[in-house]
């Protein structure tokens, strides 16, 4: 399901009342996991488990891809996919309830910067 705010278009990842295609790839791993896609905005909204949002494995210098966490969980993560995040190679999970904030992918040195 997308949602606009402004004019930002937002991907809806719950587990209720989402379209099929998102619902399909949310449900792929226990907890759920949905593959970003560059210049995207993914909003979690499922309280019942964990969402993994996947980075995009190939990404170009500043491609960008954005998070905003609303489930009041503690344990959602941002996967790698193969690249650094913040320099780590670790996937990043988000400890901070309600979290927001976008990362830019500037080289395979650094990785995906948070900004």
């Amino acid at each position: 399901m997308a949602r606009k705010y402004g004019d930002v278009k937002y991907r809806v990842i719950q587990e209720a009342g989402i379209g099929k295609k998102i619902a399909k790839r949310a449900r792929a791993d226990v907890g759920g996991t949905v593959a970003a896609a560059t210049s995207e905005r993914i909003l979690i909204e499922d309280t019942t488990r964990a969402v993994t949002v996947t980075l995009p494995a190939s990404p170009s210098f500043e491609d960008e891809v954005s998070v905003v966490v609303i489930n009041g969980r503690l344990d959602n993560v941002v996967a790698r996919n193969g690249q650094r995040i913040q320099g780590l190679t670790e996937d990043l999970t988000i400890d901070v309830e309600n979290a927001a904030f976008s990362l830019i992918y500037v080289n395979s040195t650094f990785g995906w910067r948070i900004i």
